[in-house]
């Protein structure tokens, strides 16, 4: 059986390959953007490649750090990796603030808000870039939220598994609660519904973890709430809220706390029309000191998600290495979900990370005052299959190691290609000029490939949270060669 009758792919359908070869093209000039230090591949047509830029980390909404304020410019690149126009990017109308770029049908997308204090609302606008660096302007609103007060989070663009549903979520501070407003809409941008969800804690006591929504346009958010037993002692308690698309409420479950929960993923099954729910936990029955949950809950008709436990064994599911895991006891729940892959048959492909930052502070003689160091480290790629009655087919890991410092962790972590018959992960091995980028094959089987080394990038360091799959084969990404920022396309075919 292929993957492609596992997966359910985000935005293309994918005809049968097998890798056996891979070829890396890289820009001939580099990014000429001088100040512009983060690059983000968005998307892509027949003639090339959108990419966003700006002069603080993409992976931060925040548009101010320190003395910085964000900048931020659209270009796009032709198929030869070569830039063909870059523009500022701003809010219309003039007086809205711009809060998300991204990428659907072919064209960027640019989302904007504009708060009107005299009703209390915020509107929301948007406007379109096509491939010839053309603006598509959309003077009306495509839909309002009504505040209580004047203390919110930008706009966030959510996406359902093919990209033809769109929720859009706006985040509301109150006193004592917190409100997230939504607006449900086609991938045309036509409005389809709104709704709201109210939720009795405050910012200090509640944090949002995850969203989902179904082609259907069903929601689902998780998140975790806290309460302080002691100085030191803290309740954690995860929460998940659903609302199907007919619904005008939302359903509020809180999950077993006797698992000892440490991480909640969510997806929603559109052949089934359930909502996956899977994470892992504390488990003493477990060599690895943790197992996964999972569930196949149908929010429409069942009170709360029957979770089903498989304890993760490191001799037969999953081989764990690396110092933090064998330092902490715990293993695996030291890992939050990436990414979730819906199979066919109910059940799923979950792809988790390790990764913490340390900090450090230390007095300075010379400059007579304190410095502050933060140390960032990504470990192991851990890949698991369950199938729909939540037990492990296959597992395996990736083994990696990727320090960094004072970076936000930029150019640590990984990206992946997924097509009908492997995924694909690549990751630079060492930050550093000594880095060596690698890639590593996972087949239907979970078996793994050894690690192959892409030599024309001796040296050079990938952005990988910053790259886009663009073909089954294919993917493009940031590279930056010493204070060179280049474009690169890695062919696996």
């Amino acid at each position: 059986m292929k993957f492609i009758n596992y997966f359910i792919l985000a935005s293309l359908i994918l005809s049968s390959v097998t890798i056996s070869a891979q070829k890396v093209d890289i820009s001939p000039t580099e990014v000429d953007e001088q100040g512009y230090d983060y690059i983000k591949v968005m998307g892509y047509d027949t003639g090339g490649y959108f990419a966003l830029m700006s002069n603080l980390t993409l992976q931060s909404s925040r548009d101010k750090v320190g003395f910085k304020h964000r900048k931020i410019k659209l270009a796009y690149f032709n198929k030869s990796l070569i830039k063909v126009w870059s523009k500022d990017l701003g809010a219309l109308p003039e007086n809205a603030n711009l809060d998300a770029v991204t990428f659907i049908n072919g064209k960027m997308l640019v989302l904007n808000t504009e708060y009107k204090a005299d009703n209390n609302t915020v509107q929301v606008y948007y406007y379109r870039i096509n491939s010839a660096g053309e603006i598509e302007e959309n003077n009306s609103p495509i839909t309002e939220f009504k505040l209580q007060k004047n203390d919110y989070d930008k706009c966030q663009i959510l996406f359902s598994t093919t990209r033809h549903t769109i929720a859009l979520a706006l985040h509301e501070y109150r006193d004592d609660a917190q409100v997230i407003h939504f607006a449900v809409l086609s991938d045309e941008l036509k409005h389809i519904n709104s709704k709201t969800l109210i939720i009795p804690y405050s910012q200090k006591q509640y944090l949002n973890s995850g969203y989902a929504i179904s082609e259907a346009g069903d929601l689902a958010v998780t998140g975790i709430q806290s309460d302080k037993l002691s100085s030191s002692k803290k309740k954690i308690s995860y929460y998940i809220f659903t609302s199907g698309s007919t619904d005008t409420i939302f359903k509020t479950i809180k999950l077993a706390h006797e698992k000892n929960i440490k991480g909640v993923g969510i997806a929603f099954n559109d052949n089934s029309g359930k909502l996956i729910i899977t994470g892992f936990h504390t488990d003493n029955r477990s060599t690895t000191g943790a197992s996964v949950f999972y569930s196949n809950f149908d929010f429409e008709n069942e009170k709360e998600p029957d979770l089903t436990s498989t304890p993760i064994d490191s001799r037969q599911n999953v081989k764990l290495a690396g110092e933090r895991n064998s330092r902490s006891g715990i293993g695996l729940v030291n890992y939050p979900i990436e990414r979730i892959v819906v199979r066919n048959d109910g059940g799923a492909v979950i792809i988790s990370e390790g990764s913490y930052s340390t900090e450090y502070s230390y007095y300075d003689y010379f400059t007579q005052s304190y410095t502050r160091t933060i140390e960032y480290v990504f470990g192991n790629i851990v890949i698991i299959s369950l199938n729909g009655e939540g037990a492990i087919d296959w597992s395996n890991v990736i083994q990696k190691t990727q320090v960094s410092v004072d970076d936000g962790g930029a150019l640590s972590s990984f990206t992946h290609i997924l097509n009908s018959e492997e995924l694909i992960s690549v990751f630079n091995t060492d930050i550093s000029k000594k880095n060596v980028v690698v890639a590593v094959k996972l087949d239907k089987f979970g078996e793994l490939n050894k690690p192959i080394r892409l030599a024309e990038l001796d040296g050079m360091l990938i952005s990988p949270r910053n790259g886009r799959q663009v073909s089954a084969t294919e993917i493009v990404i940031p590279v930056y060669d010493r204070k060179k920022i280049l474009m690169a396309r890695i062919n696996f075919e």
